[in-house]
């Protein structure tokens, strides 16, 4: 019995040297469960004695003691509840001991703080749907008693990285990594060989194009002997510094080497894009060549090579890649994942599903449905982990998959739809039933576009995926009957709230992402009239829509500020991005305003 009627039943007990990865956890269940019960547990040391019932938080003297086992790795977690003692503990280390490590999943392994987060959710019914306290829903309970269990656990995905990693929802939601990676979002090269360090001594080691070595884009000339051992030395470094895995990626926006060795390795005569059947072996060959290195002098540690752009083809000069290699999708249409597990078998997925790359912007993207599938989809293709570009930046119009990717990370196999009405039912109380059916509709334009956007790759040309004008895009995806039943439904979904403050305010929330979608549409509608009938009237109509939109951004903003620590921000990205979109794609709206003066 861990309290009743307010009463502690127990003391939480920590090591007397707790690191933060115990120490954490352990205020957060103390917490979580004042909250539960109104019971405000002890937290005491393990040299302190104490009497009756405890709950051991972390490796102790105590669970040292009981025998609790001492061989987890990576962030596995044990929750083992016996008589008068509850058990929670994990793997816990920081990369080099650094104590900043503990807020950072690439150097941290926090198999403590899951084993918290698990028991809180799986034996407390606590969950965390959307970060902040007003997406924190935690049962009442006048008692609360633990029965007899014993359960060891590893979360299925080696690591969930990138965006969505580094904040307390994601630790919550047991996002995290059971390995040190050096993860930057897939482009080595940049601090592999810089060129701010290197250029001017070796310009040499960079990319010949346009007639002459370039520093620009730090690409690299991969048959440069000199440079390939002075990356190997790099590289080298990294893993001295402790890391199990290190990401290796050519630089973003690649500039192929035009001088006759690099031309002499491959058939690949483009820059930058993905060439469907024609792989750049140049660079497979360079980082093969590091790999193979790297197994010599770092035996048990993995090299992650990114399978993008030039890289995305499976190589043709190579056999395949040693047993220290896995390679990151980036491309995924499904008969390239079959070459590619057909040639090799270690694999993590470099995602884009909810980046602001497409030309949507801050629209939805992603129904849960497609979430759920594609998760499914790379773990059934030997996906043993996933980085995310892209994620948690349009909480108020994406928040449903997010939750579906967290919870599918620890366990693949709930359903899509189950997970969505948990969603519904925890934040929305009696609306729950209409909310559901708002994000059914709400996710319809996620389908369009996806089906919209979808380009089928052809091999021998560059994939640059399918080109649709932002116009054209809020015209298909944003029908007005859309706009009338999404609309309906959040106002109906307001009208049967009953359960106070905290459910409107999460309805609200909504209502702000979809209003933003609403109103931009709206501009596109009337940036339309006016091209086709350019006058005073039909540019007067579109001023007033830009102007509403604008006050809707302010006034989203001001309640982000009022409401900051309940709920994430609606949209994490500035007035001016807000405005005029990701990369500036809603420019076009500005157009006719401009000219006018």
């Amino acid at each position: 019995m861990l309290a009743r009627d307010g009463v502690p039943g127990a003391s939480i007990v920590i090591s007397e040297d707790a690191s933060p990865l115990q120490l954490e956890p352990a205020l957060e269940l103390r917490r979580v469960l004042q909250r539960m019960t109104g019971a405000r547990l002890p937290l005491v040391h393990d040299a302190e004695a104490t009497d009756g019932p405890v709950v051991l938080v972390g490796e102790s003297r105590l669970t040292r003691q009981a025998g609790l086992p001492t061989d987890l790795s990576g962030d596995e977690f044990i929750i083992r509840a016996q008589r008068d003692r509850l058990a929670l503990l994990g793997h816990d280390a920081l990369l080099g001991d650094d104590p900043s490590a503990a807020r950072d999943p690439s150097r941290s392994k926090r198999g403590t703080a899951n084993a918290v987060h698990a028991f809180l959710a799986d034996q407390c019914g606590v969950r965390w749907y959307m970060p902040g306290r007003l997406g924190e829903v935690v049962p009442e309970r006048a008692g609360l008693e633990i029965a007899p269990c014993d359960i060891r656990e590893q979360p299925q995905r080696t690591y969930s990285l990138g965006a969505m990693s580094r904040d307390d929802w994601a630790r919550r939601q047991l996002i995290g990594s059971s390995v040190f990676i050096r993860h930057r979002g897939g482009h080595l090269w940049y601090s592999l060989i810089p060129e701010q360090e290197y250029f001017d001594e070796h310009p040499e080691w960079f990319a010949l194009f346009d007639g002459r070595r370039r520093r620009e884009g730090n690409h690299l000339c991969t048959t440069n002997p000199e440079m390939r051992a002075e990356a190997l030395a790099r590289l080298r470094a990294i893993f001295d510094q402790g890391y199990e895995w290190v990401e290796l990626g050519q630089t973003d926006g690649y500039r192929r080497c035009r001088c006759d060795e690099c031309e002499a390795l491959d058939e690949y005569r483009i820059d930058g894009y993905w060439l469907p059947g024609v792989p750049a072996d140049r660079v497979h060959l360079f980082h093969d060549w590091l790999a193979q290195q790297i197994a010599h002098s770092h035996p048990g540690r993995t090299v992650l090579i990114i399978a993008y752009g030039p890289t995305g083809e499976v190589p043709q000069a190579i056999d395949h890649f040693g047993g220290n290699v896995a390679v990151e999708f980036t491309h995924n249409p499904q008969w390239l994942i079959d070459r590619w597990t057909a040639w090799h078998d270690r694999f993590t997925a470099y995602v884009y599903w909810w980046g602001l790359y497409q030309k949507i912007g801050f629209g939805p993207k992603s129904s849960p449905h497609y979430v759920a599938d594609e998760v499914r989809r790379m773990r059934d293709a030997g996906v043993e982990a996933f980085y995310l570009c892209g994620g948690g930046e349009c909480w108020s119009t994406e928040a449903p998959g997010y939750y579906v990717y967290s919870r599918l990370q620890r366990d693949p196999t709930p359903d899509a739809d189950a997970l969505v009405d948990e969603f519904c039912e925890g934040l929305f109380g009696p609306a729950a039933e209409t909310m559901r059916e708002y994000f059914d509709v709400f996710y319809e334009a996620a389908e369009r576009y996806r089906a919209l956007s979808t380009a089928t790759p052809v091999v021998g040309e560059p994939w640059i995926g399918q080109p649709r004008e932002v116009s054209e895009i809020y015209a298909e995806c944003f029908p007005l009957d859309w706009v009338d039943r999404c609309r309906s439904l959040l106002y109906r979904a307001l009208d049967e709230e009953a359960e106070g403050e905290a459910v409107e305010e999460r309805i609200h929330y909504f209502i702000d992402g979809f209003e933003y979608v609403m109103y931009t549409r709206l501009c596109y509608e009337t940036l339309a009239r006016w091209q086709e009938q350019p006058s005073e009237q039909t540019l007067a109509a579109h001023r007033e829509a830009m102007q509403r939109r604008e006050d809707h951004v302010w006034a989203i903003q001001h309640r982000d500020g009022n409401r900051a620590g309940d709920l994430p921000p609606v949209f994490s990205a500035g007035r001016d991005v807000l405005l005029r979109g990701p990369r500036d794609i809603y420019a076009e709206l500005y157009a006719p305003l401009e000219a006018d003066g």
